[in-house]
């Protein structure tokens, strides 16, 4: 593994960063470009449901708590949905009791963050998850074609 970047096949992968606050959605997507990640955007989870249908993404990094569709409700759908069910999800939430973080275990989240996020755990944290995403996704196409 490179010291700033991540392995794999050679291609760019893609991470969908969704939070309702665009301070946070920025930074979290900088920081994710910053680890050699394309980032696509959006504020909410029905705006994430309609950009997971036309793009193909190796991770989601999620909010729990947003207007109109949240995070429990996005995770529902992608867990539910071929296309989407296996893309590993990182949850953001500013809960730190158990309780909380089993809710969004239960309802399909891969792993999980707190906020106030602390940046020098962060990107270790998401390069792990997107090489780990990598080798999956290279496995399963050469299962497919084999």
């Amino acid at each position: 593994m490179s010291a700033s970047g991540i392995t794999g096949t050679g291609s760019q992968p893609t991470v969908l960063v969704v939070d309702d606050e665009a301070i946070t959605r920025s930074l979290v997507a900088r920081k994710v470009q910053q680890l050699g990640a394309r980032t696509i955007e959006a504020e909410d989870g029905s705006i994430a449901w309609q950009r997971l249908q036309v793009e193909t993404v190796h991770l989601a990094i999620v909010d729990l708590e947003m207007p109109n569709v949240d995070g429990f409700e996005l995770l529902k759908c992608m867990r539910e949905h071929s296309p989407t069910k296996d893309i590993p999800v990182v949850v953001l939430t500013s809960h730190e009791d158990a309780a909380a973080i089993e809710h969004a275990v239960l309802a399909g989240a891969t792993s999980y963050l707190t906020k106030p996020l602390k940046w020098s755990m962060f990107g270790e944290h998401i390069r792990h998850l997107l090489n780990l995403s990598t080798v999956a996704s290279a496995a399963k196409t050469s299962l497919l074609c084999a």
